[in-house]
């Protein structure tokens, strides 16, 4: 249990460090944007799509920020009572649970990466650079599961 405690604090440290860095791009991406005015690439966009991007910008940094301020409570909580630490112990290493994370992910993954290609091979009649953009993102999707697939047949 004492190593489950010793992950727990390393990750409510790991996120602390997080927040502060996505605050600080936040904060900073908002004031750039303030100043600049428009993004660059968008000249043939209208006034929506030109808001609706400097909008998802601000609105990845703050999910992402809520999300590490949501982890770190709950790893405040645990660390202040034994109970809870017992309680997230059990839930992160139940096997049920894993079981359902790694079949969820795996399908996922594969169903993202055929989305991926198709869209890139429908993207190839409209627009060159999103049909590179798609593969080049395909690519390195299948080098990152081959890539961990030799890390963890290694490992097992």
């Amino acid at each position: 249990m004492e190593s489950f405690e010793k992950r727990i604090r390393f990750r409510m440290k790991a996120f602390s460090i997080l927040l502060v860095v996505s605050a600080l791009l936040t904060v900073s991406i908002a004031l750039w944007q303030h100043s600049v005015g428009e993004v660059s690439g968008t000249d043939e966009m209208g006034s929506f799509f030109k808001g609706m991007i400097k909008g998802m910008q601000i609105g990845v940094f703050l999910g992402i920020f809520a999300a590490m301020l949501g982890f770190i409570v709950q790893y405040a909580k645990a660390l202040k009572n034994e109970a809870a630490l017992k309680k997230l112990y059990i839930e992160e290493n139940d096997e049920r649970s894993r079981l359902i994370s790694f079949r969820s992910l795996s399908f996922s993954f594969s169903l993202i990466l055929g989305m991926v290609g198709l869209a890139g091979g429908i993207a190839v009649f409209f627009h060159a650079a999103v049909a590179f953009t798609l593969f080049a993102v395909l690519i390195l999707m299948v080098l990152t599961y081959f890539i961990s697939w030799v890390i963890y047949s290694r490992r097992l």
